[in-house]
């Protein structure tokens, strides 16, 4: 089970959303614009077999590449989708929870 919480954060340039990823075993916190964070809602066509992803957010100042295959999304940190540093995979009905959860937050 991975949970999701969205919130707003103060950036260097301005308010930016804050989304957190937790499982047991696992965490990761994603930054970005909310139209960035609203792209998501077209992970499904991230086909990983393509050697498409999606550009999203940034963790720890890395950016973020998003992927789909076989039901589950792929979320990998680092330079790009091919050499990255750290990567988690999880069930796309997460993604499906952040968006709407980003939709639905207030303006700050």
């Amino acid at each position: 089970m991975v949970g999701v919480l969205v919130d707003w954060e103060r950036g260097p340039s301005g308010p930016v959303v804050c989304v957190k990823l937790a499982a047991e075993s696992w965490e990761i916190n994603v930054r970005g614009a909310r139209s960035d964070l609203m792209r998501l809602t077209q992970v499904r066509e991230a086909d990983w077999l393509s050697r498409r992803s999606l550009r999203v957010g940034l963790v720890a100042g890395s950016p973020v590449f998003w992927s789909f295959a076989e039901g589950q999304v792929s979320l990998l940190v680092g330079e790009d989708d091919e050499i990255w540093d750290v990567g988690v995979r999880f069930p796309v009905g997460v993604v499906d929870e952040l968006v709407q959860a980003v939709g639905r937050l207030a303006d700050p």
